[in-house]
């Protein structure tokens, strides 16, 4: 399976360009902070999915489940 290559946003791309021509940094110095820095995001998000998925499962109700979580529509398949 071929891996998806990261799209940057017109931000995120002048970001990574200023970083680069701040003198007397090279180019692997700034390679390792974009890359502590996605460590970082990566770190935020493993704290912050499985509170995302419990609320996508138990608490938001969902229009093709009749307006209700799929732990519900799940519980009310199972008791019919």
């Amino acid at each position: 399976m071929k891996a998806r290559r990261r799209r940057y946003s017109a931000v995120e791309k002048r970001r990574l360009l200023d970083e680069a021509e701040k003198p007397g940094e090279s180019v692997s110095t700034v390679a390792l902070k974009n890359a502590l820095e996605l460590v970082r995001e990566k770190n935020v998000m493993a704290v912050r999915l499985p509170t995302w998925v419990d609320d996508y499962n138990h608490v938001r109700p969902h229009k093709g489940l009749k307006m209700v979580s799929p732990v519900e529509f799940r519980n009310q398949q199972l008791a019919s």
